[in-house]
C-alpha cells in the first residue's frame, strides 16, 4: 500500500470514527428527551399524603415526597407496618409520569412510578419491599 492509499485508508478511518460518534451522540441525546431528565413543573416540589396501609384495619401510611430538578427525590414513609422509613432514588420521565427508582434506609429496593391527578395533587403507586403489594398515596403539593 503506498503513501497516498495509506493517507484515504486513514481518513476513510477518521470518518468512520467521526460519524459514529456523532451518531452515538445524536442516539443519546434522543433518549434523554424520550427520558428526559428535565423534570416537568408538576413535578418539582415537596408533596404530602396519605394511603390506606396495606395491613388494613383502617390505618393509614402517611408520605412525604421531595422531587428535585435533575432526577432525585427522597421519601419520607411514616408506615403504620414498618415504622419510620426512608428512601431516596432517581426519576426519568416516560410520557405522562415519573419512573421511581431508589433504595430504602434499611437496604431494601424502592420501586414506584408518579402522575399528575389533578391541579397541584399528584399520585403515586409504590410497591412494599415487604410483601410486593402496591400501595397508591394520593398527594398534595406543600408550601
Amino acid at each position: 500500500m503506498g503513501p497516498v492509499s495509506r493517507a484515504r485508508s486513514v481518513g476513510s478511518l477518521c470518518s468512520l470514527t467521526l460519524s459514529v460518534v456523532i451518531l452515538a451522540s445524536v442516539v443519546a441525546g434522543a433518549g434523554s428527551q424520550a427520558f428526559g431528565q428535565d423534570a416537568p413543573k408538576w413535578l418539582i416540589g415537596k408533596w404530602t399524603g396519605t394511603a390506606p396501609s396495606p395491613i388494613g384495619g383502617g390505618r393509614v401510611d402517611r408520605f412525604e415526597y421531595v422531587f428535585k430538578e435533575g432526577g432525585a427525590f427522597e421519601v419520607e414513609i411514616q408506615s403504620a407496618r414498618a415504622g419510620l422509613t426512608y428512601a431516596k432514588g432517581a426519576y426519568k420521565i416516560d410520557g405522562a409520569r415519573a419512573i421511581l427508582t431508589g433504595v430504602f434506609d434499611r437496604g431494601r429496593e424502592f420501586s414506584g412510578n408518579a402522575k399528575q391527578s389533578g391541579d397541584e395533587m399528584l399520585e403515586v403507586e409504590v410497591r412494599s419491599p415487604i410483601d410486593g403489594k402496591y400501595t397508591t398515596a394520593s398527594l398534595s403539593r406543600s408550601k
